[in-house]
């Protein structure tokens, strides 16, 4: 007998489309997603580098720099945190069962989400770094970012991945 198992993935995938639809589209279309995992971010980030850089008597190294900002990884969790917590009091999430989504497809888009969210934000946050090394009153090095090599970069996004999963 020749039994072949044959795995049908398409009705996974289509589920999991559904619910990456769903989600992203909710997320994504609150503004208060933009001020509080972007703005809010942004400002803590910049905040604690020109605490830091301005009142320590340690120089700021790549590795705190990268510290600062990774800050963004709490913010997007936090918030997803809260907003998970208003879905449970509107029963967003009994209307997500009512369409057939399991919870497993829910908890991998909302890792998924999380990532993005973070990615998007740390990207944000390194782009406006070079911003500020530009400007006097911040007192920021061009050369700290420079000073990373590929592969540092490279176990840090894995780290990332890990730590928003965790």
């Amino acid at each position: 007998m020749n039994h072949k198992i044959q795995f049908n993935l398409k009705p996974l995938f289509s589920k999991l489309n559904k619910t990456n639809n769903l989600l992203f589209k909710t997320i994504f279309t609150n503004p208060r997603t933009y001020m509080f995992v972007f703005l809010f971010s942004v400002i803590l980030s910049a905040i604690c580098s020109w605490f830091w850089n301005t009142y320590s008597y340690y120089a700021v190294l790549p590795p705190v720099l990268i510290s600062f900002l990774s800050v963004s990884v709490f913010t997007s969790s936090f918030y997803l945190g809260i907003y998970l917590l208003e879905w449970r009091k509107k029963n967003f999430l009994k209307r997500i069962k009512l369409i057939n989504l399991t919870e497993y497809n829910v908890i991998f888009v909302i890792f998924l989400l999380n990532l993005t969210l973070s990615i998007m934000s740390i990207l944000l946050n390194i782009a406006l770094y070079n911003l500020y090394a530009l400007i006097p009153i911040f007192g920021f090095r061009m050369a700290l970012l420079s000073n990373i090599k590929p592969f540092i970069w490279v176990l840090y996004f894995f780290g990332i991945i890990l730590f928003t999963f965790f």
